[in-house]
């Protein structure tokens, strides 16, 4: 006999053996399902199911390039411009110290009183610079 807080609900032997016996037939043949329901069921949930949906076409980003970069690929790259600039530093320390053999070549090429006066105004450069 169940017992409960409310004496209504209380089940006499004979009642709870009664519901446990119509418990026990309807696990024993549990029903089954209308014919065309599960069909049905299948159509109504394909339906339901949103279609796919595609992303619209990216176009590809347009890079605008620097004026500088424009340069650079216009002179043959990094490469081109790295021996650029390696000719640049070197002609530039050979024209600010240059060595024995160009003094000799100047005074030859613009006489003894040119070549005095051009070594001037570079040695003036040149000091210019160390000192700052």
């Amino acid at each position: 006999m169940a017992k409960t807080s409310d004496p209504d609900l209380t089940l006499s032997g004979a009642e709870a053996a009664f519901l446990d016996d119509l418990f026990a037939e309807a696990n024993a043949a549990p029903p089954g399902m209308p014919a065309g329901l599960q069909a049905k069921l299948a159509a109504d949930a394909v339906a339901m199911m949103p279609s796919p949906v595609t992303a619209p076409p990216v176009a590809p980003a347009i890079v605008q390039q620097s004026w500088f970069a424009g340069v650079v690929a216009g002179l043959g790259g990094w490469q081109a411009m790295g021996g650029l600039t390696t000719a640049l530093v070197l002609g530039f320390g050979i024209g600010l110290a240059p060595p024995d053999a160009m003094e000799t070549l100047a005074t030859d090429l613009l006489g003894g009183s040119a070549a005095e006066q051009i070594q001037d105004v570079f040695w003036g450069f040149d000091s210019d610079l160390l000192e700052g």
